[in-house]
């Protein structure tokens, strides 16, 4: 059990689909093996808080980065290789409900994000 609460998202990555991307209620997202769905890497911030039972977290189409929103209404951008938060994103005044790449290879590709209060954004 990679959680001790409730998985709100998983995602496949798109490297192979060889890792599975969990988003949770305790505030952190998983890399786990899927072979054996045990844990490769956690990616946590001191700042992210998982907003909702239905908050999702999602890779780069190139599978380099992790992208999920917070509670805080911060969107929060990892690396999935060293797990390190690159970036953290404000706009947002509510919570961030869920984040998505635009479509694309290469690096950093644009994002869309959308709040509680019905905003979304869009980050280069």
């Amino acid at each position: 059990k990679p959680h001790p609460n409730q998985v709100t998202s998983c995602r496949f990555s798109p490297r192979g689909g060889m890792q599975i991307l969990t988003c949770s209620r305790d505030n952190k997202l998983k890399l786990l093996d899927a072979r054996t769905l045990q844990a490769i890497s956690t990616l946590s911030h001191e700042s992210f808080r998982v907003a909702q039972n239905w908050s999702r977290a999602t890779f780069s189409p190139d599978g380099q980065y992790v992208v999920a929103g917070s509670a805080t209404g911060t969107v929060h951008v990892w690396e999935t290789i060293t797990g390190r938060c690159r970036q953290n994103l404000t706009q947002h005044q509510t919570a961030v409900s869920s984040c998505a790449w635009a479509p694309g290879t290469g690096g950093w590709q644009q994002v869309a994000s959308c709040d509680k209060n019905g905003y979304i954004n869009m980050w280069d």
